[in-house]
């Protein structure tokens, strides 16, 4: 998935609240919502409030997300 789709469907979910799941280049796949998406080359990084618990937040750096996919509607 381009890196520009990826950047644009999670600032879309973060803005509207809606579940993703994440899926990394590694194969590994979080579930949350975006809470946080930093493309500044000293962060490039994402945020995830992990589904359950709104205070668990996941850390996932945006050069190694492979695709993503929007849960929520």
């Amino acid at each position: 998935m381009p890196y520009d789709e990826i950047v644009a469907l999670l600032a879309h979910a973060g803005g509207r609240d809606l579940v993703v799941r994440v899926i990394t280049v590694d194969g590994q796949e979080v579930t949350g919502v975006p809470a946080s998406l930093d493309t500044h080359p000293a962060a490039h990084e994402l945020y995830l409030r992990t589904e359950g618990d709104d205070a668990l937040e996941v850390r996932v750096l945006l050069e190694g997300i492979a695709r993503v996919e929007v849960l929520g509607t």
